[in-house]
């Protein structure tokens, strides 16, 4: 369900399972638009459900979406989950940074 022409989404856009990519990663990061629902509070507005990488879940508006993200192609939700879980279970990158420090003798438990 969409109404737009412009390509920006609308109080009524719907995009289930839509990549969502940052703008500004210092404030969200990548996320992705999982479902939708009627809001409670205004008649006819469409909340949409969204979850960031960091695993952070969100109602927002789609004026709310469009200022934090761009909107990316359709994407399997249900994989995407496990792929960032998979992720989050496997050496990430900080442990490897670690190893390197551990390895060399840097210790960075405490302020330089």
């Amino acid at each position: 369900m969409s109404q737009t022409t412009t390509g920006a989404m609308t109080s009524t856009t719907t995009f289930p399972s839509r990549s969502l990519w940052t703008k500004d990663g210092s404030k969200v990061g990548n996320a992705i638009l999982y479902g939708t629902e009627p809001s409670k509070h205004v008649e006819g507005l469409t909340i949409n459900l969204v979850e960031t990488d960091f695993g952070n879940r969100m109602r927002l508006t789609a004026t709310e979406i469009e200022a934090w993200w761009v909107i990316g192609a359709p994407n399997d939700y249900a994989q995407w989950r496990a792929d960032r879980d998979s992720v989050r279970l496997n050496n990430t990158i900080q442990d490897q940074c670690d190893a390197i420090d551990k390895e060399h003798g840097v210790d960075r438990s405490t302020p330089a």
